[in-house]
């Protein structure tokens, strides 16, 4: 494949590889080094691989991301790394990026990819390779999980509100 046509493509599946990598990880090293292992591995098979459609190379580089994710999981365990310093880098404090990023893995990825990267639940189910069924499981479960979060962070708020207003009277 020539080199513009694969320049093409990190700049048209980059962001949606970072942005998979980050939520998965929490961290911005380790979805720098899964971008770089992606599009590494991408470029390298390239040509072994025969890609029917666009779609192909799209659900093969989030599957790819997927994998590499999984792998800096087995590498953190393999380390017995401790996970001391999780902080979100926003632009903006979000709430609801937040609570999407406390969800357990399976859920934040079909959340993710779902409203994220506007996939179908076709297209995740393809691309996570499980039943079309499942994806609509997880995205029920995943909607519940949020709803729960973002209603406690908001009586939260409240509180601390009226708590703040208290002091001052």
């Amino acid at each position: 494949m020539e080199r513009q046509a694969v320049e093409e493509y990190i700049q048209k599946y980059g962001s949606a590889v970072y942005r998979l990598a980050y939520v998965k990880t929490k961290k911005r090293e380790e979805a720098d080094d899964i971008y770089q292992n992606v599009f590494l591995s991408f470029i390298t098979h390239i040509d072994n691989y025969n890609f029917e459609s666009e779609e192909h190379v799209k659900h093969w580089l989030i599957r790819t991301t997927c994998n590499e994710c999984k792998r800096i999981f087995r590498k953190r365990t393999w380390f017995q790394l401790e996970e001391t310093d999780l902080t979100y880098e926003l632009d903006e404090p979000d709430q609801t990026l937040a609570a999407v990023l406390s969800l357990p893995g399976k859920l934040k990825d079909v959340i993710h990819l779902f409203y994220y990267e506007d996939m179908t639940c076709e297209e995740i189910a393809k691309t996570l390779k499980i039943s079309n069924q499942a994806v609509r499981v997880r995205l029920h479960r995943g909607r519940e999980a949020l709803k729960i979060k973002l209603e406690n962070n908001e009586n939260t708020e409240r509180n601390d509100d009226h708590e703040s207003i208290q002091g001052k009277l």
